[in-house]
């Protein structure tokens, strides 16, 4: 997958405004792809599908531009023009993009999703937030007295066409009214103590009050004067459009790209590892990319080769600069084991418990990835012990099994060694470490044993030892090891031996210096 792709989908999981500038001078001008421009047909369909209806509704009733209760209304015959729009619209948008197909880019085709429509809307909205009371009020009065009400009422006509039984009509209009009237009441009560909580006011339900006041009494005296049953669809329609506006008005005081989630949907979000390989690979590949982060890898790099702490990474993971999230992140997946517990603590929060599982998951990939293939030949040189797999919140994950660390490893087969001839305490061969008890008896997970060049004395209290050991790991082990003998010893020495190790074998001494 391209890195890109990688960023692209991260921009849609998080909310930070700093990572969207940067990727957005970095991939704006990209191509935005088949399938962004796949998006933007059903747009076109139902542009396409309204403008057919709008051109409808004039051409048909041209001559009752002064009786909107005049209006005529055929089901089939709309629906057909609007099957037909929508076929259009969409093949225009189509055609349009294909013409432009190498200025279509990224930046353009969400700025032709999102972002120009909002603006219009923003200035629209604004508009009537300066008149507030009059233009709210008389443009709800308007949307009765001329023939654009009857297009906003389309969809209130398609899905009420059982309205048209007078018998019906008269309750259904004082119904509708008085479930409006105590829904927006209700509405607008939340709003209010939600206002309180927030210590600020919004305007939009406000707006949406007096919307329904400006239209129920016009309303009421057309149901009184029974022109036409159509007259409560109207209304229908009207209130659909004062709750679209309403909707439109709040949803725009947040961030304009707050409903990033449903672009590229169709791309789950990426694990953190891949985020920093793309980000990486972007730099290396891309100017513009280094510029935009440059320096945060590096500032990653710098951190990842000093010794870490988890309290502060963990502290970091709801940081509200996306930078300092992701290198929180990348710090705890690369510091691995020690960080498991930790995380697997943090799963009460809810808040973050989804991020926590994320990490988890992500440690858990890192450690199997790089570790589980060789976990048996890989000893951690501080504990002296092997790393093995763990538990943590059901995830597995590998590390040694004392201090958990799961960075820093020595690879080969430990071979314990009694060789008075060998001069150092250990030696490294291509395929094993060699440890010399008789010069260095720290207590080691080791894997065979060699018995090269030692008295009775010594094999007695090596095997005395090693019987002593308390330790769970190396006990279960200890059945399992072989041991070697290529010197000389007594009966009872080799008796001791058996009784602990289980697998003693005496060989030729030719090649044991070697661990062979």
């Amino acid at each position: 997958m391209s890195w890109q792709r990688v960023l692209w989908r991260e921009w849609r999981a998080t909310g930070d405004a700093e990572f969207a500038g940067r990727l957005f001078r970095v991939l704006g001008s990209e191509p935005a792809g088949v399938l962004a421009t796949l998006t933007l047909l059903p747009i076109g369909a139902v542009l396409g599908a309204l403008l057919a209806a709008l051109v409808w509704l004039i051409y048909l009733n041209a001559p009752a531009w002064r009786m909107p209760w005049m209006w005529q209304f055929y089901h089939d015959t709309l629906f057909d023009l609007m099957e037909q729009g929508a076929l259009t619209g969409a093949a225009v948008m189509l055609l349009t993009r294909l013409l432009a197909w190498s200025r279509f880019t990224t930046t353009w085709w969400l700025n032709s999703l999102l972002a120009w429509p909002l603006t219009h809307v923003r200035l629209f909205v604004d508009f009537f937030r300066f008149l507030w009371f009059l233009v709210t009020t008389t443009f709800h009065l308007a949307l009765l007295c001329f023939p654009v009400g009857a297009g906003v009422a389309v969809v209130g006509m398609m899905m009420s066409g059982w309205l048209n039984d007078p018998t019906k009509t008269m309750p259904t209009r004082y119904g509708l009214v008085a479930l409006a009237a105590l829904l927006l009441f209700a509405f607008l009560v939340a709003d209010i103590v939600n206002a309180i909580k927030k210590k600020r006011l919004s305007w939009a339900m406000f707006a949406l009050m007096c919307g329904l006041i400006g239209a129920a009494p016009i309303y009421l005296k057309w149901g009184e004067r029974a022109l036409y049953p159509y007259a409560a669809v109207v209304l229908l329609g009207i209130e659909c459009a004062v709750w679209l506006h309403a909707l439109i008005a709040g949803s725009y005081r947040n961030r304009i790209y707050d409903r990033r989630g449903l672009w590229w949907w169709w791309w789950p979000r990426p694990k953190p590892p891949a985020v920093e390989t793309a980000m990486r690979e972007a730099a290396r590949a891309h100017p513009p990319a280094k510029e935009a982060w440059g320096k945060t890898m590096e500032e990653l790099d710098a951190r990842k080769a000093v010794p870490l702490t988890v309290s502060p990474l963990l502290s970091a993971i709801g940081h509200p600069l996306w930078s300092e999230r992701f290198a929180s992140r990348q710090l705890l997946i690369h510091l691995g084991g020690p960080a498991m517990e930790p995380l697997a603590q943090r799963l009460t929060d809810r808040a973050q418990r989804r991020e926590i599982r994320r990490l988890l998951a992500a440690v858990s990939h890192d450690t199997c990835r790089r570790l589980g293939h060789d976990a048996a030949r890989l000893l951690c040189p501080n504990c002296q012990t092997k790393c093995v797999a763990r538990q943590a919140a059901g995830f597995r994950y590998y590390g040694c099994r004392t201090c958990g660390q799961s960075r820093d490893f020595l690879d080969g087969e430990v071979v314990l060694m009694l060789d008075s001839l060998m001069p150092d305490a250990r030696q490294r061969t291509p395929s094993a470490i060699l440890v010399n008890w008789l010069r260095d008896n720290t207590l080691i997970d080791y894997d065979r044993i060699v018995i090269a060049h030692a008295s009775e004395f010594e094999v007695e209290r090596f095997g005395m030892l090693m019987g002593n050991d308390a330790d769970d790991y190396r006990t279960e082990r200890r059945k399992r090891i072989p041991v070697l003998v290529a010197c000389p010893l007594e009966e009872n020495a080799l008796r001791v031996l058996r009784s602990i190790f289980g697998q003693v074998s005496m060989v030729d001494q030719r090649g044991v210096r070697d661990g062979a």
